[in-house]
């Protein structure tokens, strides 16, 4: 909070005048996409993913194409003290009730185990993908 003691009085405008860090990392970068200059932990290729959204009558699909190499790249389980602490509020993150936090399902559902891929989907393998992401109303 230092930091911004300097600015003197105001708003929350003040804030964005002092630079936040990025914590990026555990990425696959595809068809020409270029990675973070300060990445260490990436993947780049310049295949085409061929990525589709598809429905079958209610259920929707992702379909991608992946890199057999994308998916050794070093992710992690998001989880409270992974993430750390919220800079301005000085908060943890957390869930509802209190406890800590920690990202064990892919937005599927599906478990991400102790070595997950990267990005929010699990069970993902090297060539064509067909993932079901979401049944329609």
């Amino acid at each position: 909070m230092e930091r911004y003691h300097f600015l003197g009085r105001g708003d929350v405008e003040q804030f964005a005048l002092v630079k936040q860090p990025a914590y990026i990392g555990g990425n696959v970068y595809l068809r020409g996409a270029g990675h973070f200059d300060r990445e260490e932990a990436y993947f780049e290729d310049a295949a085409d993913p061929e990525v589709k959204i598809t429905r079958e009558g209610r259920e929707v699909y992702l379909e991608i194409t992946l890199p057999g190499e994308s998916l050794d790249v070093a992710a992690e389980v998001i989880s409270t003290e992974k993430l750390g602490m919220v800079r301005i509020v000085e908060q943890r993150f957390e869930n509802p009730d209190g406890s800590a936090l920690r990202l064990e399902e892919d937005m599927a559902g599906n478990e991400r185990g102790g070595r997950p891929v990267p990005g929010p989907l699990e069970g993902l393998r090297a060539g064509r993908n067909k993932v079901k992401i979401w049944t329609a109303k």
